[in-house]
């Protein structure tokens, strides 16, 4: 008669198969689901954001092919150029009736509330109403270096301002 105390009745520990990777648990479909929505949301939100901005795009565009006229000598066409880029640019923002009709200090107020600055109202900022009036006259008085702050102001002003 075998002793069932034996170390010969003694069998390998069996272990159970390992889980599989696929199919996941219930849970991890709703895990799926919630980052399929979440990237489908940032794409869209992402995408209206960038049509929203086009203006932007566009109005840097044509600052740039200014600042080339101004580069190629064509200085005064392109200053004068200069006031109704940054007006179109607002008014594709605000209502054209709350735009418009800004002109002289009003405007160079409304350029830095909107634009988060003191550079049109305390700085070069200032030509821009120069600019506006100056009908056929020469703008031989203003520098290249203010033309290039004026520049400057323009471009960070359309990069940066936000509708209130």
């Amino acid at each position: 008669m075998a002793d069932p105390a034996s170390l010969q009745n003694l069998h390998d520990i069996v272990m159970p198969p390992s889980v599989p990777w696929w199919p996941p648990a219930p849970g991890w479909y709703a895990v799926f689901a919630g980052i399929g929505l979440g990237i489908v949301w940032f794409s869209w939100r992402t995408f209206r954001q960038w049509q929203a901005d086009a203006y932007r795009r566009a109005a840097l565009a044509e600052l740039s092919s200014l600042k080339a006229l101004i580069d190629s000598g064509e200085r005064e066409p392109a200053m004068r150029k200069l006031p109704e880029l940054i007006k179109r640019t607002a008014m594709s923002v605000w209502p054209r009736e709350n735009v418009a009709a800004i002109t002289g200090e009003g405007w160079l107020q409304f350029l830095d509330r909107f634009g988060n600055t003191d550079a049109f109202t305390g700085g070069d900022g200032r030509l821009l109403t120069e600019l506006s009036y100056a009908g056929h006259r020469k703008l031989n008085g203003i520098s290249d270096d203010q033309i290039r702050s004026l520049m400057r102001i323009v471009e960070k002003w359309i990069q940066e301002h936000r509708a209130g």
